[in-house]
């Protein structure tokens, strides 16, 4: 008989070796962050965890050439690819380009061809891969077998291209950031697009400063919503002072003051890097 056991960590809500609740005012409201849950895996990758491994030889140089000195490397943990990217991936990276950057336009030309693969890599001067050369990268048969005659500097710029979609598909569904291509008063195109290091240099600077293509912000912590216990207290003497005259007369007015802020809407701000 086998027991499988689950080694998923729960949210603790309590000192395991105090007793002692975290974030309750009773037990002082010391704070602690029990729902952290680490980084998701990215879409079709796994993590390959890390650690140190001795690079070079080990065993004696009978030669004597010492070029092989064993040292002690340390690797850290990283995500890589569970396989090859497909020929439909790479066809849907391509379909982006064209339509982001429009090889019709003059000054989008030529991002479009430097992305097209080397598909004269099948040629041999005695093989029979002739066909391959013109239906490999686009014939639906061949969908899911591994794209070739991609350069490493293609390889890089799909990487970056990559990590951008997931970004932008990360705040999409989280609200922050709007569908762009669903937007009529915004167009995709040349700089007018989501980028990774743009938005954490400064969300401001995406499509110039348009604010349309945020769904929500956060609340702007750095103004008024910040005020100090000193400056609250002195506007609730200042309202108090102004407000004398019959009790009638200062309840209704409180109870005004109350409802509008009930009633008053969420304001907010976009998502800065500063947020933490």
């Amino acid at each position: 008989m086998v027991t499988l056991a689950s080694c998923g960590k729960k949210s603790r809500t309590y000192s395991e070796l105090t007793g002692w609740r975290f974030n309750d005012p009773t037990y002082g409201g010391f704070a602690a962050n029990t729902n952290y849950q680490g980084q998701k895996v990215p879409p079709g990758m796994v993590l390959v965890e890390g650690g140190t491994f001795t690079m070079g030889s080990v065993q004696d140089d009978v030669m004597f050439d010492w070029n092989t000195t064993p040292t002690r490397q340390q690797v850290r943990s990283f995500f890589m690819d569970e396989a090859e990217v497909t020929n439909l991936e790479y066809l849907f990276y391509l379909q982006y380009l064209e339509r982001v950057y429009p090889p019709s336009d003059d000054n989008y030309r030529k991002i479009y061809q430097a992305a097209l693969p080397d598909t004269l890599v099948w040629r041999d001067a005695l093989g029979f891969n002739e066909l391959l050369t013109e239906t490999y990268l686009r014939h639906p048969s061949y969908s899911d077998y591994p794209v070739v005659g991609v350069s490493w500097l293609q390889a890089n710029e799909y990487c970056k291209w990559r990590t951008d979609r997931v970004n932008e598909k990360i705040l999409m569904d989280k609200g922050v950031l709007k569908p762009l291509f669903e937007m009529d008063s915004v167009e995709v195109e040349g700089k007018n697009r989501f980028d990774t290091e743009t938005y954490l240099a400064n969300p401001n600077l995406l499509f110039d400063g348009d604010e349309e293509i945020y769904g929500r912000g956060l609340p702007d912590y750095n103004t008024e919503t910040r005020k100090s216990k000193k400056d609250r207290k002195a506007e609730a003497v200042a309202a108090d002072d102004t407000d004398m005259g019959d009790d009638g007369a200062t309840k209704k007015s409180r109870k005004s003051r109350k409802s509008a802020k009930d009633t008053r809407g969420f304001t907010g701000r976009h998502v800065k890097t500063s947020d933490g």
